[in-house]
């Protein structure tokens, strides 16, 4: 929950004890910490290597270009420019430049979180919609993986599903039986 203590714990600065005008840091991880850090996401994360899955067809890169809802560009242009975006008298804000560039990615998959804690969805998400017609072209006939980032957009990614009358399974690090939903995508032929 901490940047600096999880440093601490896990990196050292190879230029420590350099004199304070020319001391400049050089991270550098400890030895035994890539085990350390591998154990402690082993509970909530899943690696499978393209030998492990299904029986995959060559991977066909396709770069589709969808534009953002008007509301989605405001939202998006106020918080580039200004680092705070205002939605029903609120207000989300970047502190810096990692927090911005996780609050334009919300903004961009449909919604974004608010200094308060609350998830506001702007009106129409074009990506979303994006995706239901690709999988009503898709999956009558070949099974589809959807990786995103946010939990909010797997929650809005499984409603789509679950409208659609598509069987899925579902693996997040908040999943409880990830080896069940696996076996699920590869041996059941109704789950797309």
């Amino acid at each position: 929950n901490n940047f600096f203590f999880f440093f601490s714990k896990y990196y050292y600065d190879k230029n420590a004890g350099m004199p304070p005008g020319k001391h400049f840091p050089d991270w550098r991880v400890l030895p035994e910490s890539p085990n350390i850090v591998s154990d402690l996401m082993e509970p909530t994360a899943s690696r499978k290597t393209k030998e492990e899955c299904l029986d995959l067809p060559p991977t066909v890169y396709m770069e589709d270009l969808v534009d953002l809802s008007d509301e989605q560009r405001r939202l998006y242009d106020q918080m580039l420019n200004d680092l705070v975006a205002y939605v029903k008298g609120d207000e989300a804000t970047a502190t810096n430049a990692l927090v911005l560039v996780m609050r334009l990615l919300q903004i961009i998959t449909g919604h974004i979180k608010l200094d308060n804690g609350e998830i506001i969805r702007p009106k129409g998400n074009p990506r979303l919609e994006r995706l239901r017609e690709l999988l009503e072209e898709i999956t009558p006939t070949d099974k589809v993986i959807v990786w995103t980032t946010f939990r909010e957009t797997y929650k809005d990614i499984a409603d789509l599903c679950t409208e659609l009358k598509i069987d899925f399974a579902h693996v997040t690090g908040e999943t409880k039986d990830k080896q069940g939903n696996i076996d699920k995508f590869q041996t059941d032929g109704n789950c797309r």
